[in-house]
């Protein structure tokens, strides 16, 4: 299953017909002093053949030496040689013993996939983790059940269920979806933070779970809302999952702090390159709006 060194595979081959592990415990040897065929014993697991038997004892057998095994019952001349060094993301599930080769798997976070270890997806907001990735396996998403939500990029975050408002005294101000919970609150709090206040709290997993590429991000980020975002430099050693990340994080703080008026002409700017995802927008305010006119009827 992993990666074997050359050399250690030639010699497995060269000296697969000594070693059995159906065969039984015994081999066939022509003695050449008496000319006799003799049945001799195999040497055990972590042993090799030190001397053939003779008519007058059985079969020498000396232990491996470090860093040396033998796997089965054998009449090897030597010990093999522990040739399996784990590489890339991989981490020693069993060490070298007089008895096993030393056994890598990939390490948290990856799977073997042709020989190389692999980072389990990532599920995206409005997905959940349906069957978790091991060292064998990747992540298993799906796209999270009506009444669930999953708000994060994650290789590990199953769906979990919208939270009930009512349960907490508060109303729904805005409803849930897949990709964020509902958001409760109460009539006289979300006239005190702004009737969109729950639209700063999810407009950057709103972003987020478009899976917009990073030029476009960074676009939406300066044109769009204005904001003053560094270019990322030739040489730079910061990974695009940090990037997004940041970019992210910039749109978070914008969101936050921009006038409730500014925040109601976000669909318009985006319309001409982003239609759908500004039309998305501007029923999310809409329904934002409709819940706060129930409050003016209570």
């Amino acid at each position: 299953m992993y990666p074997q060194p050359q050399h250690t595979l030639v010699l497995v081959v060269a000296c697969a017909s000594l070693v059995s592990t159906t065969s039984g415990l015994t081999f066939q040897h022509t003695d050449h002093a008496s000319g006799r065929t003799l049945q001799c014993l195999r040497c055990g697991a972590g042993s090799y053949m030190k001397a053939f038997c003779t008519p007058h004892r059985q079969t020498l057998c000396s232990p491996c030496p470090t860093n040396h095994f033998t796997q089965f019952h054998n009449y090897l001349p030597k010990c093999l040689y522990c040739g399996t060094f784990c590489g890339e993301h991989q981490v020693v599930a069993k060490e070298c013993s007089p008895v096993n080769d030393r056994v890598c798997e990939c390490k948290e976070g990856y799977y073997m996939l042709a020989d190389f270890c692999v980072k389990h997806r990532d599920c995206h907001p409005g997905q959940g983790v349906k069957q978790r990735g091991n060292a064998l396996r990747n992540t298993v998403c799906e796209v999270c059940p009506p009444g669930t939500f999953s708000a994060e990029k994650s290789s590990t975050a199953a769906c979990v269920s919208h939270t009930n408002c009512t349960d907490r005294g508060l109303r729904v101000a805005l409803e849930g979806s897949g990709w964020h919970d509902n958001i409760c609150m109460s009539c006289e709090d979300q006239k005190a933070r702004g009737i969109l206040a729950p639209l700063r709290r999810i407009l950057s997993t709103f972003f987020s779970q478009k899976r917009l590429r990073q030029g476009k991000l960074r676009r939406l980020a300066r044109q769009i809302m204005g904001l003053t975002v560094q270019q990322r430099q030739a040489g730079d050693n910061v990974s695009p999952s940090l990037e997004h990340a940041r970019l992210l994080a910039i749109i978070e703080r914008w969101a936050q702090s921009e006038p409730e008026a500014r925040l109601r002409q976000l669909p318009h700017r985006l319309r001409r390159e982003m239609y759908h995802t500004a039309m998305e927008l501007e029923m999310k305010i809409s329904d934002i709006d409709e819940q706060m006119r129930l409050c003016e009827t209570e």
